[in-house]
């Protein structure tokens, strides 16, 4: 038997202040297959996992966001299927998803070029009554509560090979364009185009130690936001062998 003890140390490194469309998570690894279907594929025959994620407790409008994240892989048709359900809440606005995840393993040898996609749907909701205009009245903001939905397409490539993982993806890839109206106003709310780059690689030092770097960028073309990550695994048996 052995005890396990795993140190996380997180870097977070914002290359510019302007805020995404995408929310942010700490543990990109552990939820990979969101941004990028072609890690349905992974170490795991059935891997679920949750992540809930408040900021700024306390303050009005502060983000709340939910991930639920399922993959399941079929060895057999060399693929992998996964599914992905989003709650998030800004404000006066909530994005929510459900979608579908999809990759096939190009396997050759030891080497694993993975093509993923994802398709799904996107649901939007405005609240107008919480905002607050400068000039009431304006044709651009409505007043009341407006709901959108529309579907949400993306495309993935993953390289794997021993221990080294590069993923690249990008997802809204038709950038749909959402409208709410009410009687007296029409808003207009674009989905930009997100693309997302990952790499990790397990560094075998010795019997009992682990280390993984990873390193995680996301950008939507106006802003980018790059994570780096060192997971170390400390590994003894009871013994203390």
């Amino acid at each position: 038997m052995k005890s396990i003890l795993r140190l996380f140390l997180l870097l977070l490194i914002p290359v510019f202040a302007t805020a995404q469309q995408d929310p942010q998570f700490t543990f990109n690894n552990e939820l990979n297959s969101y941004v990028n279907p072609s890690f349905v594929i992974n170490d795991y025959k059935l891997n679920v996992i949750a992540q809930h994620r408040q900021q700024w407790v306390g303050f009005d409008g502060a983000p709340v966001v939910t991930l639920i994240n399922a993959s399941y892989n079929i060895e057999k048709a060399r693929s992998g299927i996964g599914i992905s359900l989003l709650s998030d809440q800004l404000g006066a606005q909530y994005n929510g998803a459900a979608v579908i995840n999809y990759a096939f393993d190009g396997r050759i040898g030891e080497h694993h070029l993975i093509p993923g996609i994802q398709m799904g749907l996107l649901l939007n909701t405005l609240d107008g009554s919480e905002l607050d205009p400068i000039d009431g009245g304006d044709p651009n903001i409505v007043s009341e509560k407006g709901r959108a939905m529309t579907f949400d397409l993306g495309l993935s490539l993953a390289y794997r090979w021993k221990r080294l993982a590069i993923g690249f993806s990008t997802k809204h890839l038709t950038a749909p364009t959402l409208k709410y109206s009410d009687s007296n106003a029409v808003s207009e709310y674009t989905v930009a185009r997100h693309y997302y780059f990952y790499s990790s690689y397990e560094a075998h030092l010795g019997k009992h130690l682990l280390l993984k770097p990873i390193t995680f960028l996301k950008t939507d073309a106006a802003s980018t936001q790059f994570d780096a990550q060192l997971w170390v695994r400390w590994q003894r048996s009871r013994e203390g062998v």
